[in-house]
């Protein structure tokens, strides 16, 4: 699609890094908790992408749907291990930086 590497992918991958090894940190219910409410937003991210897709794009919605696939994976495997549900300002907070990441990655 004639698409480049992003400039700032040592930022996402830094960030990555930092978020994965405060939440390693957590207990063990509370990181769980995380990467619940993680794939929750990514599924509905997801859902979003798959809306504004041609209709006749049946290859890129396939695509999306095995990726959400994967994802309602971990997330059901965070809720069968016992995972803490977020307050809601951690939701919140995890909603306004994926926007953020969201709308720099776009311009970008």
């Amino acid at each position: 699609l004639s698409g480049r590497v992003s400039y700032i992918n040592p930022l996402w991958y830094l960030s990555s890094f930092i978020l994965g090894a405060y939440v390693g940190r957590l207990d063990k219910d509370k990181s769980l908790g995380f990467i619940h409410e993680t794939e929750e937003q990514v599924e509905a991210h997801l859902d979003e992408y798959k809306k504004k897709l041609p209709k006749d794009d049946i290859d890129s919605q396939k695509v999306l749907e095995e990726i959400k696939v994967d994802e309602t994976k971990h997330k059901n495997t965070a809720k069968s291990n016992g995972h803490a549900e977020l307050d809601d300002a951690s939701k919140k907070l995890m909603s306004i930086t994926s926007q953020m990441m969201k709308k720099i990655s776009y311009y970008i």
